[in-house]
C-alpha cells in the first residue's frame, strides 16, 4: 500500500466518524425537541437528563428490537416471493 492509498483510507474512516456522529446528534436534538413539545403540551418539566435517557433506550434497545424484526420479515417475503418464482418456472 503507497502513501496515497493510506491517506486515502484514513481520510474515508474520518469522514465516516463525522458522519456518524452527526448522524446520532441529529437524532439525539429531533429526540428531545419531540420530548419537549410533548412537556409542554402537558404542563410538565422538561429535563435534559430524561430526554437524553428516553433517547439512550430508543437508540440502543428499541431500534435495535424493531429493525431485527423488520429485517426477519423482508427476509421472509423474499424468500417466498423466489418460491413462488420458482413454481411459476416450473409449470
Amino acid at each position: 500500500m503507497n502513501k496515497k492509498e493510506k491517506t486515502k483510507i484514513i481520510l474515508l474512516f474520518i469522514i465516516t466518524i463525522v458522519v456518524f456522529i452527526a448522524v446520532t446528534g441529529f437524532s439525539w436534538i429531533t429526540t428531545c425537541v419531540i420530548i419537549k413539545l410533548i412537556t409542554m403540551c402537558f404542563g410538565w418539566n422538561f429535563k435534559w437528563r430524561i430526554a437524553t435517557g428516553i433517547w439512550l433506550v430508543i437508540y440502543f434497545i428499541v431500534q435495535p428490537i424493531f429493525s431485527s424484526l423488520i429485517g426477519r420479515n423482508n427476509n421472509k417475503e423474499i424468500d417466498e416471493l423466489k418460491e413462488i418464482k420458482n413454481i411459476l418456472r416450473w409449470k
